[in-house]
């Protein structure tokens, strides 16, 4: 079998060396690269194949040549390296044929982006791959729901669908024979998992949207209850449902009424997750950049972490940041004699991309000349040995920009080692809101209005925190304020809470009179940094050398 695996590498080699030959600059192409479905296509061979180490450099020379990021050079174009082959066999289709559903057998499921028009527009919208097949159901379904939904939403349900659809498998159902009975058997999976309430209540209304759609769209027939009992004939008016819904009536601000069909299988009650959110402490950061600092990149990572904790910027709107948003070392220094906060703004979710929609990310002056500490340092070295001009703030040690999935990996890791096993980098954003919510409930304290879980004015704090959030709505904001009055509780009220952290509040205004004094050495420092970015630089350096010992000695 081996002899025949290599046997047809070669094959798929020889086909993939002839269709470049052929279509170097024609080929179908799109996002940076040829498209990839396209060339399997072409040469009969699965999609694992062109990410083999010996394909993907071919591939990548490929896509750099039909790009025009580099000149064609189709008569020397090498072929990709094939393993050697105990015997020089030519396969009749017929046994590649047989060796290609040989390795297809094994189980492939993913999520990718795919597109879908609106009109007269393209949106992205996630495809789903299950059991190496196309799920057209769940692609269908998203493209009624991408004229209302966000793309990122699109891609949580396309995730969430992918993973009731593997559950199934596992218990050897199909999707088109599901009831109640087994969307209940998965939602008691989910809590014995240790999902939380509301992650519960989520999966259970998007796999009811699902089928709803499905009912709706003739896919299913009378499995799902999505009809009013007058538009039942009259034999199927007893009819009980296998799917059976709810019809709800919901009323917006405005007092405009709309009715309908929702899972009746949500979990009813709220719960407080004081106590089990893994949340970092201050204690915990500590920690954290502590651990960081001695790491490789340790001012980056430092300084990048120290942006997530000021802005409450989820991952991908940090990462957005480019270099020339920063503040010159004039704004740095009016920055902070005034105390003011320095606004970066970037796409932010719930914004359009296409039509340049931005929100603002804010920044208070310490975390600024962090920074700037890292532009004018390590980023400065990088940019020089490496000659990348990129914009992107935060880079690898190749100049290129850091990728999303290893900011995730690197602060995973980082929290466990600090302790924090069950904590990733969205739990900033908790820790950020907590602390704005706090910020105003103390504020109205302050001016005697009394707040507790009842009060009318929690409603004005939570409208408020929304907008620093960039939330749409204050329903994923209210567990935030129970916690904080389930810790004041805990914790003898909020006035021993207050007393707490006042040493804190004070050992930050005396790092804010630091900042003030070493705002007169920022022209000094201008200069070094314009020295150190010239080409003279050495030259420049004994110069100025020379020059002030000649001062000193006057």
């Amino acid at each position: 079998m081996s002899v025949s695996n290599a046997s047809l590498s070669a094959t798929y080699k020889q086909r993939l060396k002839v269709l470049r030959q052929q279509h170097e600059t024609t080929a179908p192409f799109d996002r940076g690269r040829v498209v990839r479905r396209w060339i399997t296509k072409e040469i009969a061979c699965h999609p694992s194949f062109l990410s083999t180490p010996a394909v993907k450099p071919f591939l990548q020379e490929w896509d750099s040549v039909r790009g025009g990021r580099s000149a064609s050079n189709n008569t020397t174009a090498e072929e990709p390296a094939a393993k050697s082959v105990h015997r020089d066999a030519q396969l009749d289709d017929l046994t590649i044929e047989r060796i290609r559903r040989e390795q297809t057998r094994k189980v492939r499921d993913g999520v990718e982006w795919g597109e879908a028009r609106v009109g007269r527009k393209t949106r992205k919208c996630p495809e789903v791959t299950f059991n190496n097949a196309f799920q057209e159901e769940i692609y269908s379904w998203q493209c009624v729901r991408i004229r209302v939904e966000l793309p990122d939403t699109l891609w949580d349900s396309a995730k969430i669908m992918l993973q009731f659809f593997r559950w199934l498998r596992k218990n050897r159902l199909h999707w088109v024979d599901v009831d109640d009975e087994i969307i209940l058997e998965f939602r008691e999976a989910l809590r014995a998992n240790g999902d939380t309430k509301a992650h519960v209540n989520k999966v259970m209304g998007v796999i009811h949207s699902f089928y709803r759609h499905q009912e709706l769209s003739g896919r299913l027939r009378y499995r799902v209850q999505v009809y009013e009992p007058a538009a039942l004939p009259e034999d199927l008016l007893d009819y009980q449902f296998p799917i059976t819904s709810e019809l709800r009536t919901r009323v917006s601000k405005r007092g405009a009424k709309t009715s309908g069909w929702a899972s009746p299988w949500l979990l009813r009650g709220k719960e407080s997750s004081y106590g089990k959110k893994a949340t970092p402490t201050d204690e915990v950061m500590q920690t954290v950049h502590k651990l960081l600092r001695n790491q490789k990149h340790g001012l980056r990572n430092s300084a990048m972490l120290s942006a997530y904790e000021d802005s409450g910027g989820r991952r991908k709107e940090v990462q957005l940041i480019k270099v020339d948003q920063m503040p010159s070392p004039q704004q740095l220094h009016n920055l902070l004699t005034s105390n003011g906060v320095w606004v970066i703004e970037v796409s932010r979710k719930g914004q359009d991309e296409q039509t340049g929609e931005v929100a603002p990310l804010r920044f208070r002056p310490a975390t600024v000349m962090r920074l700037m500490s890292y532009v004018d340092g390590p980023r400065a070295k990088i940019v020089r040995e490496t000659g990348s001009a990129t914009q992107e703030l935060f880079l690898k040690d190749n100049g290129k920009p850091l990728k999303l999935d290893s900011v995730t990996k690197l602060v995973t890791k980082v929290f466990r080692e600090a302790g924090l096993s069950n904590s990733t980098l969205h739990k900033l954003r908790s820790r950020y809101i907590k602390k704005k919510i706090k910020t105003r409930l103390d504020t109205a304290r302050e001016h005697a209005v009394k707040i507790g879980p009842a009060s009318n004015w929690t409603e004005t704090i939570l409208s408020a925190s929304a907008i620093d959030m960039n939330h749409s709505s204050v329903a994923e904001l209210r567990p935030y304020m129970d916690d904080i009055f389930a810790e004041e509780t805990a914790h003898g009220g909020a006035d021993a809470l207050a007393n707490l952290e006042h040493q804190l509040e004070e050992t930050k205004q005396a790092l804010a009179d630091i900042e003030i004094r070493l705002a007169g050495s920022l022209a000094f420092h201008n200069i070094l940094r314009k020295i150190d970015s010239s080409p003279r630089r050495d030259v420049i350096l004994n110069q100025v050398h020379a020059f002030v010992e000649d001062l000193l000695r006057r």
